[in-house]
């Protein structure tokens, strides 16, 4: 008989939540007791969700996170994906048309980048 840990266990984003959900400080050693090594990654989710987390450095080099309101406050930002194209398919993507004008920006951005760095790596 197998186990679905999907419903078995509970999502380490979703327990960090829980912890930071009484909106007091947290210090580090708290979150990666639940979510290890990959804390901050699950932090970070929960920004990307719309979660307020505030980060403050600590005297001792650590860092405390603080959950600014129970409720989803701010934007939920989009996943980024990370596209890997060679140069001529890039250069014929910018001649044409088709590309949505903030893809272009970002492309040709990424483009120009590439030709001033190609040399360099």
């Amino acid at each position: 008989m197998t186990k679905n840990f999907g419903v078995t266990k509970e999502p380490l984003r979703t327990q960090i939540l829980s912890l930071l959900m009484d909106l007091k400080p947290h210090h580090w050693s708290e979150l990666h007791r639940i979510g290890g090594v990959r804390y901050g990654a699950r932090v970070l989710e929960l920004r990307r969700l719309g979660y307020q987390v505030e980060t403050r450095e600590l005297d001792d080099g650590g860092k405390s996170y603080r959950l600014l309101s129970g409720f989803k406050t701010g934007v939920p930002q989009p996943k980024r994906v990370r596209v890997f194209l060679n140069p001529a398919d890039v250069a014929n993507m910018l001649r044409t048309d088709g590309v949505p004008p903030r893809a272009r920006e970002q492309l040709a951005a990424s483009y120009h980048t590439f030709l001033y760095n190609k040399d360099k790596l």
